[in-house]
């Protein structure tokens, strides 16, 4: 909750990651990115839990993305969304098969793909606008 809190805090400063001019703009850009960070996870939550009968998205997940979401925009957490996974991938697989576990936990990789795009996410999103005419 702190990081949300300092997500918002920081966009209004300046210090954030937005193109917006206005203090408020910047806010409110900054506010939609955690609703829109936290609400995908807590609808793939809510959807796993229906198809599958038992947990499967955890509560951490969803405040972390919310919390990545408020220092980088709408945009920038689809992205991490959609590439979160693609890392993800090789440890299900190793935790499924060879540890015979059906819980992974997600919360590292997307700690790890949001502070990629924290950093770099202006030039992948110009790449993938270049490439395939994306965003």
């Amino acid at each position: 909750m702190g990081g949300m809190i300092a997500g918002l805090a920081l966009s209004v400063t300046g210090h954030g990651h937005f193109a917006q001019t206005l203090w408020y703009q910047k806010l409110l850009a900054s506010l939609i990115g955690l609703l829109a960070g936290g609400g995908i996870l807590l609808l793939i939550g809510w959807l796993g839990k229906l198809v599958f009968h038992k947990e499967s998205m955890g509560g951490g997940d969803v405040k972390l993305l919310a919390m990545i979401g408020a220092f980088v925009g709408v945009t920038k957490v689809g992205l991490i969304f959609f590439l979160a996974p693609f890392p993800a991938l090789p440890f299900a697989l190793w935790q499924r098969f060879a540890k015979k576990e059906e819980t992974i936990p997600f919360g590292p990789f997307l700690a790890l793909v949001g502070a990629f795009i924290f950093m770099e996410g202006d030039a992948v999103l110009n790449f993938l606008s270049r490439t395939y005419g994306v965003y």
